[in-house]
């Protein structure tokens, strides 16, 4: 009897441990509810992203960070939006909340990369915004591979070129020093005044700035004695253009800057404001037209993101980043990936039948950036 009290005792003890720790389980996997975030459209940039007037450091305090998922709310539009701190953090298309945080700013930034938001949402400065959580982690994976940090200051970069993103275009049959691409000089960041020797040292004549109008070039116009000169000889073109490469007012602008590359005198320097995303689809199309390969397009494209982030090759992150560049030569074939053989017709096509270039003015553009 008393051998079976003890195993009773024993099981009772097993049966409450076991309750307890199922209790503690159940516990810890509570589910967290995140605050929803209330505001309005406060700005809205030349590009077509909304800043919010909610801060970023409000809403990592109430638990939203990098590789959530969150629901945003503007105005009637409602939409999954995968939080970041870059454009990037996505794929070309695709929504981001990006949380914005500098010396000066402090902004819950919802951006389409490479599209206008404000224009499909229909947006103005006062449309309300919400933000509440969908999927807590859910996009951390993917921030991850893509996650990308660079440095202002120079020491932390091999040379100057690199820390300019600066360098010669020489895929497909463009000869080195012909087309030149990188940062802005006249942008007034740490970056600009490199821009400015560089141009200088690769003895360039004519640039096509996508970046800025006139206006907004001038006010840092002084600090690039090198890029003034060009400006005064009257061999620059200052485009204005925001991110969404397939919008009618790029297309027009593109159109602008294309024709002006027809007959510009060489070497030309093509750049936005860190030569990566409007200089690097500017480029990809130059490359394509003059025999470049899908594989050279991306290894192009991604020396960008190996100047500026440290970016390595074959690495995820590598080739997650490359599926920008990529998908944009598949758009401009209807939604399939060109072969290398396609690419030239690809490029020509969209050229004459979306940006409004005649067929001369393409076969210019050829003769001009191919011969030495």
């Amino acid at each position: 009897m008393k051998k079976l009290k003890y195993l009773s005792i024993l099981l009772i003890a097993s049966l409450l441990f076991f309750s307890c720790q199922s209790t503690k389980k159940a516990e810890s996997v509570a589910p967290v509810s995140y605050p929803e975030l209330n505001g309005e459209v406060s700005s809205i940039s030349k590009y077509g992203n909304i800043y919010a007037s909610i801060s970023a450091s409000d809403a990592m305090n109430s638990g939203y960070e990098p590789g959530d998922i969150a629901i945003v709310a503007i105005g009637d539009s409602v939409m999954d939006m995968p939080v970041g701190t870059s454009y990037s953090d996505v794929d070309n298309g695709n929504y981001v909340m990006r949380l914005y945080i500098t010396d000066t700013d402090d902004v819950i930034e919802l951006a389409i990369n490479h599209g206008n938001l404000a224009g499909e949402t229909g947006a103005t400065e006062g449309t309300p915004v919400t933000v509440s959580m969908k999927d807590k982690g859910g996009y951390k994976d993917e921030y991850m591979i893509r996650h990308l940090v660079k440095s202002e200051n120079r020491e932390d970069y091999s040379s100057d070129e690199v820390f300019a993103n600066f360098r010669s275009v020489s895929q497909g049959n463009i000869p080195e020093g012909i087309i030149f691409r990188g940062c802005n000089p006249v942008y007034g960041d740490s970056r600009a005044p490199y821009a400015d020797e560089l141009i200088k040292s690769a003895n360039i004549v004519s640039v096509i700035n996508l970046a800025d109008s006139e206006e907004s070039a001038l006010s840092h116009m002084d600090e690039a004695p090198n890029y003034k000169k060009i400006y005064e000889s009257g061999n620059m073109v200052f485009l204005n253009l925001g991110i969404d490469f397939f919008a009618p007012e790029f297309t027009e602008g593109l159109k602008n800057g294309l024709a002006f590359l027809a007959n510009a005198e060489t070497p030309v320097y093509i750049h936005c404001n860190e030569g990566k995303d409007r200089a690097g689809m500017v480029v990809a199309l130059l490359e394509a037209l003059t025999g470049s390969t899908v594989d050279e397009i991306v290894e192009d494209y991604m020396t960008s993101y190996m100047n500026y982030n440290g970016v390595e090759k074959d690495t995820e992150q590598y080739n997650a980043i490359g599926k920008i560049i990529v998908q944009f030569l598949a758009n401009l074939n209807g939604g399939k990936t060109p072969t290398d053989s396609e690419l030239v017709n690809v490029a020509n096509n969209y050229l004459v039948n979306s940006v409004g270039l005649t067929q001369a003015q393409v076969e210019n553009i050829v003769k001009n950036i191919t011969s030495k």
